[in-house]
């Protein structure tokens, strides 16, 4: 029998250790490291802290993150935790991901993952927002509206993969 990671939720993180699993992928955060952080279970618990609770600082800082290492995520994994996971928002996010990278092949079940109508981001004042600057071209044509300059996209916010694999 093949063996399988569990995809059930563990109780969400605190903010400290959560910050720390984020320092350990590559995310720059003013904290030190957790040892061992899991991939997948540190960006799905980033995407509710941002989408849920609102902090799109470590949504922006997420988002850029997934720019730039996507290629080192279980997307396999990572689709079991998002499909098992309560959030609609949090699917939402994901399935706007899985549009965005859509030349990544394994990312193409997350667009499943959330079937509903278009959500903005913003809890009020989205489309206003939009209207005035625009919306971001890495959610265009997906289930999530968000206006640009909401999630900066600084590559200084993530560390290369090369500094990433040294940490």
């Amino acid at each position: 029998m093949a063996f399988n990671r569990a995809t059930s939720p563990e109780p969400t993180p605190s903010p400290d250790e959560l910050t720390a699993r984020m320092v350990a992928i590559g995310m720059n955060f003013a904290g030190k490291a957790a040892a061992d952080a899991d991939i997948e279970r540190t960006l799905l618990y980033a995407s509710a802290l941002g989408m849920d609770d609102g902090d799109l600082r470590v949504l922006a800082v997420l988002t850029t993150w997934l720019g730039v290492h996507h290629g080192h995520v279980n997307a396999d994994q990572l689709v079991r935790l998002v499909g098992a996971h309560r959030s609609e928002r949090v699917r939402a996010y994901w399935a706007a991901i899985a549009t965005w990278l859509r030349k990544d092949r394994r990312f193409v079940r997350l667009a499943a993952a959330y079937e509903g109508p278009v959500i903005g981001l913003l809890p009020t004042g989205t489309a206003f927002q939009i209207s005035r600057r625009g919306a971001d071209e890495r959610f265009t044509a997906s289930k999530l509206r968000v206006p640009t300059g909401t999630l900066r996209d600084r590559r200084e916010d993530v560390l290369s993969p090369e500094k990433a694999r040294e940490n």
